[in-house]
Parts: structure tokens; C-alpha cells; sequence
């Protein structure tokens, strides 16, 4: 009787660790340039919810994609309108995903919480200042309202 509680125990344990395990983007990572044309990536399904966006409680409910942006000499200037774009949308609509751009260093570059069923976006600016040589970024995905969701995002630079 004590080794099948034991059993249960464990797996029981095993359950809720796995149910927490970050799903990775498909895929990790992507370089954008004039010439790439958009990045796509995929997410999820998620599980479990992070309705504090800290990505840190429970541990791995948010997953990154990392992006560089690689911009030629000159670009910015002679595209002063130009910007990024990042978009995300999931299904099922009844859950809520969110979206936060991060700067290499984790400062928070923009962010989007929209609610449930609105597609997240986030616009920047293409700055000669930022966008000098090659910029590394992080996309980050926020299971606010989890519920099974799987995730799809685009990232363009957009001209008017």
C-alpha cells in the first residue's frame, strides 16, 4: 500500500513539473533584415497561466524568440518612417496571450496586453540611434489567461 502511494506520489509530481516545462517558439530565433522579408514564429500550446507577466512565477510559462534586427548603414536614415512591427495572435480567442520586447540587457522595450481574443502589437520606431548595427531583442510571450493556447506572431519592418 506504501509503495503505491509513493507511486502515485511521484507521479503526480511528475504531472505538475511537466505542465510547467516552457514550450519553445518555432523556431528560436530569426535575423531581420530589408531583404528577409517577414519572420514568423509559433508558440504554446500553454498550460499554464502567468497573469503577473513576470515570467518568473510559475517558472517557464513564457517563451522568447530571439530577434536581431540588421539593418544597413544608412538605413534608418533614408526610411525615417519606417518601423518594426510584431504581432501575435492565438487561438482558442477565449484565452489571453501578451507580448513584451525586450532589449538584450532585459529592459523593456515595449509591450502589449490587449484582452482576451485582441491580437497583440507593438510598433518601434527605426531609429538611427537603436538601429546603428545590428540589434538583438527579445519577443517574449505571456500566457495571461493560458487555457491551451497555441500562438502565432509575425514580425515585419513596415514603410508607409
Amino acid at each position: 500500500m506504501l509503495s503505491t502511494l509513493n507511486l502515485r506520489a511521484a507521479l503526480c509530481a511528475a504531472l505538475v513539473l511537466s505542465s510547467t516545462a516552457a514550450f519553445a517558439t518555432d523556431p528560436a530565433n530569426g535575423t531581420l533584415t530589408p531583404t528577409s522579408g517577414p519572420l514568423t514564429f509559433s508558440g504554446g500550446p500553454y498550460f499554464v497561466s502567468d497573469p503577473t507577466a513576470g515570467c518568473e512565477d510559475p517558472p517557464g510559462a513564457c517563451d522568447e524568440f530571439l530577434l536581431t534586427v540588421d539593418l544597413p548603414a544608412g538605413y534608418a536614415a533614408s526610411h525615417p518612417q519606417d518601423s518594426l512591427l510584431i504581432e501575435l495572435t492565438w487561438n482558442p480567442q477565449e484565452t489571453d496571450l501578451d507580448l513584451k520586447l525586450l532589449n538584450e540587457d532585459g529592459s523593456e522595450r515595449g509591450s502589449s496586453g490587449s484582452g482576451p481574443g485582441t491580437p497583440e502589437r507593438i510598433s518601434i520606431p527605426i531609429t538611427a540611434e537603436e538601429f546603428a548595427t545590428a540589434k538583438n531583442l527579445r519577443v517574449v510571450v505571456i500566457p495571461f489567461a493560458a487555457g491551451g493556447a497555441t500562438a502565432s506572431a509575425r514580425i515585419t519592418l513596415v514603410s508607409p
